[in-house]
Formats: C-alpha cells, sequence, structure tokens
C-alpha cells in the first residue's frame, strides 16, 4: 500500500485473456450492475474516494492478449494485489493466466508470497464437461501449485465479486494497518433481486481516467 500526504493508495490490479469478464467484474463491484455491451480494453483506470477519508483505491483494468508487455509489467510491480481472471468457458483461457503468472513472478522477483487470486469468472453459464475439467485443472493449479485462494464468480449475477474484492483488499493492506482498526472497503453491491430486496449503498465516489478502448 502506498503512503502519500495523509492518503494511502491501496493498488488492485486485474490481468487476463480477452472477454474473460474483467471490466464486468469491476463494473459489477462498483455499481452494483452489469453491462453486457462488450468493448475490448487497452487499459482502464478507476479510483474510489472512501471511508475512511484517508484510504483510496485505485484500480486497473488491463486489456486482454500479449500486446503492451512494458505497460503490463509496470503496473504489476506497482500493484498491491492482482486478480488474475479467467473464463473456464474458454479452452485456451487458463493458459493465457499460465503466462500472465510467470510475468508476475518475473516483475515480482525476490518476493516469497506474490499477492494474488485466480478468477474463474462467468459461473451462472452452466459447464459442459470439457469447461468442467478446464475449472477443476484451474482450482487445483491456483491452490495447490500457486498457493492462491480461488473463487468462482459471476459478474451478471454478482455471485462471490464482493468476497473477491474483500480477498484482494486484504491482500493489499499491510497487516499492521488492519490490526489499527482500519476499515476495508469492502461494500455488497449486488442489485439482482426484486425491488422488494434491500440494496446496499456504497459511500465512494468513481472516477475513471486514463481510458482507451478499440473495436
Amino acid at each position: 500500500m502506498h503512503h502519500q500526504a495523509n492518503t494511502f493508495a491501496l493498488r488492485l490490479a486485474f490481468f487476463g485473456p480477452a472477454g474473460a469478464g474483467k471490466t464486468a467484474l469491476i463494473r459489477r463491484y462498483l455499481r452494483g450492475s452489469f453491462e453486457a455491451q462488450y468493448e475490448s480494453t487497452v487499459e482502464d483506470f478507476y479510483s474510489l474516494d472512501r471511508v475512511p477519508a484517508e484510504l483510496r483505491v485505485e484500480i486497473l483494468d488491463s486489456g486482454g492478449g500479449h500486446s503492451f508487455p512494458a505497460m503490463r509489467r509496470l503496473a504489476m510491480q506497482r500493484s498491491d494485489a492482482v486478480a488474475l481472471v479467467f473464463s473456464p468457458h474458454e479452452q485456451d483461457s487458463f493458459e493465457v493466466l499460465r503466462w500472465l503468472r510467470q510475468e508476475l513472478l518475473e516483475a515480482r522477483t525476490g518476493e516469497s508470497k506474490l499477492p494474488f487470486v485466480v478468477v474463474a469468472n462467468k459461473s451462472d453459464t452452466p459447464l459442459n464437461d470439457e469447461s468442467m475439467i478446464i475449472a477443476q485443472t484451474a482450482q487445483d493449479t491456483a491452490v495447490s501449485e500457486w498457493g492462491s485462494q480461488f473463487f468462482e464468480t459471476s459478474a451478471l449475477s454478482g455471485d462471490k465479486v464482493a468476497e473477491l474484492f474483500a480477498a484482494l483488499f486484504r491482500l493489499g493492506v499491510p497487516p499492521a494497518t488492519m490490526e489499527q482498526g482500519s476499515q476495508l472497503p469492502a461494500r455488497r453491491v449486488q442489485r439482482t433481486g426484486s425491488a422488494d430486496e434491500p440494496r446496499h449503498k456504497m459511500p465512494v465516489s468513481e472516477h475513471k481516467r486514463h481510458s482507451c478502448v478499440v473495436s
């Protein structure tokens, strides 16, 4: 976590293949909604001003694929916690995460414990036999081989999105800070039920900048 002028900046970064749902997960958490329209991302940056006032959350939404390696490496070096996102419905999606993790290892040389989690997105879509094998292989690799937490999420329904971000916050916030009683900026923002169900407010001011998309 980065300290600047009485303000702590917590930097989160999302990496993964194109179409895995990185942007959808971020927007589901920030806005409590799902946007079906897909746009290929080069790099988007979101920042949140939250309670407590001294904590600022910055979220990097990276583009998929092998493009812009220098930009990706710099983001990996500067991030406090990383989400590696894939879709078990795409055959090569988890393979992309393998080389992304390798890039993360090379970018964070010397660190004994890398602050990242593995995310299998689109859990709302039923798995066929091949997808089930991909998902199980990914979970076994993430937990047993990489020592990472593993989440099955749905940006569409909001399932496990709040839990994912809570885990990222805990990875990125130093234990000493947590012991001082600082609040983690975790809020449940799912809005997928009926109008009779309670909705949880997020005391945040969202800003988006450094945005670049390609069609």
